[in-house]
């Protein structure tokens, strides 16, 4: 878990912010099988931190 966390939140911190939104559409709009749920955590986990970006950056 503390991986995957570090991982998503140092992916999110380098995204520039004028691609946030882009990225979280593109995210949103892609389904993932349940048969990886590492990848899902991962997956909600950065869409999570990039939404909290562009909510504290806008």
């Amino acid at each position: 878990g503390a991986v995957r966390n570090l991982a998503a939140k140092t992916y999110a911190a380098f995204i520039p912010p004028h691609k946030i939104p882009h990225i979280l559409f593109t995210m949103a709009s892609t389904n993932i099988s349940d048969n990886k749920p590492n990848f899902k955590h991962s997956y909600f986990l950065t869409q999570l931190y990039l939404y909290i970006r562009a909510k504290n950056e806008s």
